[in-house]
Order: C-alpha cells, then structure tokens, then sequence
C-alpha cells in the first residue's frame, strides 16, 4: 500500500506489483490520508516486533490490533 500511495505514478516496474494489485491498492486508498495510512502501518509493524519478541501473547493478538486501531 505504501508503495502505490506514495509513488506519484506507480507501475508494475517501480512496485512489482501487478497491474490489477496497484489498481486494488489506489481503489481502497481513495477514502484514506497519507498520514492515517503511516499510523496504520506503524500499528502493525509496532504489533509484528511485539509479537516477534514475545511481549505480546499471540491470544491477544486480534484485541490488540482491534483497540489500537480504533483509538488511532
């Protein structure tokens, strides 16, 4: 998503993404800001490296990611 938001024309060349996955991707980054994409991707990336080490129980997972996406 990231890719595709931020590049000013993105192509299967400069993504490596398929052409129906970029179209995909623009299509649901219509109603989304710049900045609230970032958060969303900082959320996730925080959850992965929590998970990772062991900070964050797996079968806390989906509330986790629920709450912190809803109080972003």
């Amino acid at each position: 998503m990231i890719l595709v938001g931020f590049q000013p024309n993105p192509t299967e060349a400069n993504t490596g993404l398929k052409q129906n996955q970029i179209w995909g991707i623009k299509k649901s980054l219509a109603n989304q800001t710049a900045e609230k994409v970032l958060k969303m991707f900082h959320i996730v990336s925080e959850i992965d490296y929590k998970l990772k080490n062991g900070e964050l129980p797996a079968e806390h997972i989906l509330n986790y990611t629920v709450f912190k996406c809803l109080s972003a």
